[in-house]
């Protein structure tokens, strides 16, 4: 808010290269969506703190959420200079490639992430990138060590169903796509009209084979996308 923009500029002239200060102008300036403004105050907090992988990895992530991920990626390189045993960094460089579709890149990264410290985030990603070049049995593993840290996300179980499905261990895909569906229903009693999760739903029970569900459930996610854009 321009509050927010003012409370931090205030302390910034009451300390100029107060690095919290300087970085909470540029969000505040991003969320006015003065682009800008943020990206020069970014700048100054870089130059004031070149030794801090706080403010490069802000930078990096502010271009990331703008799809410059050329300036991201250069960022993120810089943080992983300054803090190479830092596990997320190498985390963001492999799900940028995964976004832009370079998934050989991406693997080496995600590795030395998990190596650092094994996460959900490292091992999903792995999973993504093995399973867009068609490596279904390493993608599969990938995301069950995914699944063994963070159980409740139906998103990893239906990512393990379909790289067994795919990898042609169709009789192993079917309990992780069960788990899939009964994750997504519990989400859906929530949020019943969310069509990705309908669409996931109509996904994991099409792989199962039940067609009736599947075609449910892609009906109510075509309902939910048509009442999104009436509301905007």
């Amino acid at each position: 808010s321009p509050e927010a923009a003012a409370e931090f500029q205030l302390a910034l002239g009451l300390e100029p290269t107060n690095e919290e200060a300087t970085t909470g102008l540029a969000l505040a300036y991003e969320h006015e969506g003065k682009i800008t403004e943020a990206e020069k105050a970014y700048q100054q907090a870089i130059q004031a703190h070149p030794n801090s992988r706080y403010s490069y990895n802000l930078f990096g992530t502010f271009y990331r959420r703008r799809n410059e991920y050329d300036k991201a990626l250069q960022m993120y390189a810089r943080v992983i200079q300054i803090a190479p045993e830092w596990y997320g960094t190498y985390v963001n460089v492999g799900s940028i490639y995964n976004e832009t579709g370079q998934y050989e890149k991406a693997i080496e990264p995600l590795k030395k992430s998990i190596a650092i410290r094994p996460s959900y985030a490292g091992y999903v990603n792995l999973g993504v990138a093995y399973f867009g070049l068609i490596r279904y049995a390493e993608a599969a593993t990938a995301y069950e060590e995914a699944a063994k840290l963070d159980p409740q996300q139906y998103v990893i179980w239906g990512n393990l169903g379909e790289a067994l499905y795919y990898g042609g261990k169709k009789d192993q895909s079917v309990a992780p796509l069960r788990k899939a569906v009964e994750l997504t229903e519990a989400e859906l009693k929530v949020n019943p009209h969310d069509p990705n999760l309908l669409s996931s739903a109509a996904g994991y029970y099409s792989l199962l084979g039940d067609r009736k569900h599947a075609l449910a459930y892609i009906a109510q996610a075509q309902i939910g996308r048509a009442s999104c854009r009436e509301r905007v």
